[in-house]
């Protein structure tokens, strides 16, 4: 796993020339500085490690005193890179398996599927990136017309600045809108994550059926459903599943509450974990990891799944969804939760049509909701869906009229 050692004190200046093979003192010539760096270690391929840590370091020695944000994005690519077993001193043929072009397109992904990075935080990860190669044609270890291509850009109508073709548009700040999945695109959404596998399967449902975020899904561990609290239960609802930090669980602003759970679906989850093939994966990640609590969702190399793996998967349902139906699917992940809030408040004000605050709080309970506010971005969003549909339907019957007459 890479990870980064912030704080590595490196001394910046000219050394002397060593006065003979056994001298084990180093000492430098003139003025010199002593500096704090990051430095990343775990990175498999040895050559671009220590050619990573000479770029940091050449920062260093150019001035630039905040090198964490370079540090990890140097981390991202590079788990990336391992994930996809990507080479990244080879050029390619094709585009996405760059490992420039293709970790563009991978933060792109980010941008748009996760929404949890930003397109400036991505453009500064990519510019990193790009600034690295420069460094190894500097030292004649590759050529960037393999990897890149620069290009002029226009600013202001009349600005020209040298840029590239990795460049990422920054997006201005937007108020996110919900975007709930309508019957049939759920339905569809179904269909497909019945034909995959189980593990994907689940995540999608647990994030649709449950409102689990995604971060909240892949630190679920292992031992959180158990089969014990099916005979507990003998209702439909399922009740006493908690998640939060205390359990493993990577909730928002660290929160517990209480997962929304049927029976039918937490008997899914135990099958799954019981399963052949999970059972198999688990075995491979209690060897590599002694004493960790497993995870649920646990990749074929035993490991636990990443953010990464999930997105993957996430955009291959994407090109799956349209060559079933033709059209393009275009939600987020995040938009799974959205789909359950509102369908949660919808059934909720059908049972107490004259209870609104009751609802609103049942919402809020089973989301997770730290202010009410948020709560009630549904109950307008439903609001104005109703108000839509009656008008719709007013114009569809005033069109009517005036085509019989």
């Amino acid at each position: 796993m890479v990870t980064i050692i912030d704080g590595v004190k490196v001394r910046l200046g000219v050394m002397e020339n060593l006065r003979s093979s056994n001298q084990t003192q180093i000492t430098m010539r003139g003025q010199y500085k002593n500096v704090q760096i990051p430095v990343l270690t775990g990175v498999t391929n040895r050559t671009l490690c220590r050619q990573i840590n000479l770029f940091i370091l050449k920062k260093a020695s150019e001035g630039k005193k905040d090198l964490l944000p370079t540090a990890k994005a140097m981390k991202s690519w590079t788990s990336w890179l391992q994930e996809k077993n990507l080479d990244p001193f080879k050029p390619t043929i094709l585009k996405y398996e760059s490992p420039t072009y293709g970790y563009r397109q991978y933060l792109l992904e980010r941008i748009s599927e996760e929404n949890s990075l930003s397109s400036s935080t991505a453009n500064n990860y990519i510019l990193i990136i790009k600034s690295f190669y420069e460094m190894l044609e500097e030292e004649k270890i590759i050529s960037t017309s393999d990897f890149f291509q620069y290009r002029k850009s226009i600013v202001d109508g009349y600005r020209k600045i040298k840029s590239s073709d990795l460049s990422i548009r920054v997006a201005r700040k937007q108020i996110p809108s919900l975007c709930p999945l309508p019957k049939e695109k759920q339905e569809n959404l179904l269909k497909i994550i019945s034909a995959d596998n189980a593990q994907t399967s689940t995540i999608i449902k647990l994030m649709m059926q449950c409102g689990l975020r995604v971060s909240e899904v892949l630190s679920i561990p292992y031992s959180l459903f158990n089969e014990d609290i099916l005979d507990k239960n003998e209702t439909s609802l399922i009740g006493g599943i908690t998640i939060g930090p205390r359990y493993g669980v990577k909730t928002k602003f660290s929160k517990e509450r209480e997962v929304f759970m049927t029976k039918s679906f937490l008997s899914e989850i135990v099958e799954l974990k019981y399963s052949k093939t999970l059972l198999e994966r688990l075995s491979k990640y209690k060897i590599k990891n002694n004493t960790k609590v497993p995870p649920l969702f646990i990749t074929k190399n035993g490991t636990e799944m990443s953010k990464q793996a999930f997105y993957s998967s996430w955009y291959r349902l994407k090109v799956k969804y349209k060559s079933v139906f033709g059209e393009e699917f275009t939600y987020r992940p995040h938009d799974l939760r959205a789909t359950f809030a509102t369908e949660l408040l919808t059934i909720a004000m059908q049972l107490e049509p004259n209870n609104l605050e009751a609802c609103i709080e049942f919402v809020k309970y089973y989301m997770g909701h730290k202010d009410e506010k948020t709560t009630l971005k549904y109950i307008r969003f439903l609001n104005r869906q109703s108000l839509a549909s009656s008008v719709a339907e007013i114009i569809d019957a005033i069109a009517g009229q005036e085509f019989v007459k």
